[in-house]
């Protein structure tokens, strides 16, 4: 299984699976990175990917980003 560590505003981190299913919040990606870590010592006959890591990102980045969408 492939996961997503997806880090928010409010210091909040969420853990997704490929196909977008939420598995929960944690408050560090270290905590998240540690439950995937153990997911994968569980099912040793899963394929181990690397977790991909989105960072928190600067808002008016994005709001600029779409902006430049706005028609």
């Amino acid at each position: 299984m492939k996961f997503t560590v997806n880090q928010h505003h409010n210091t909040s981190v969420s853990l997704l699976t490929d196909t977008g299913y939420m598995l929960g919040y944690f408050t560090s990606i270290d905590e998240a990175l540690d439950t995937c870590n153990e997911w994968y010592s569980t099912n040793t006959k899963e394929q181990k990917y690397d977790v991909k890591v989105i960072p928190l990102t600067d808002e008016s980045e994005t709001k600029s980003f779409f902006r430049s969408f706005s028609i």
